[in-house]
């Protein structure tokens, strides 16, 4: 393949780009609140801090970002899926189909 991906694959790309981008943002998430993946050099912080508060959005909002559902806009990428939308992959996708009926 010489030439840029077919134009059919870009929904499918950035449904790729909205789950990765989640999993990073649930992995830092969970290592704020839950210490989990482990490291020797932090604790989980208070969940009354700002540092909890990030733990929790990043945890709880990235879930929702991996899944589809309700995209929220917390950074660049964030705000190109919230623009584009979450792709075919997702589950508001699978409301839009549900919601259009046959």
């Amino acid at each position: 393949m010489t030439g840029p991906l077919p134009a059919r694959w870009a929904p499918y790309l950035l449904s790729v780009l909205r789950i990765a981008a989640a999993s990073s943002f649930m992995t830092h998430g969970t290592q704020k609140l839950f210490a989990v993946p482990v490291t020797e050099l932090r604790a989980p912080v208070p969940l009354v801090s700002l540092g909890g508060l990030a733990g929790v959005l990043e945890t709880f909002g990235g879930s929702l970002l991996l899944v589809g559902l309700f995209t929220a806009l917390f950074c660049f990428v964030w705000l190109y899926v919230g623009t584009a939308g979450p792709g075919p992959w997702s589950l508001d996708a699978l409301r839009r189909r549900a919601c259009a009926g046959p």
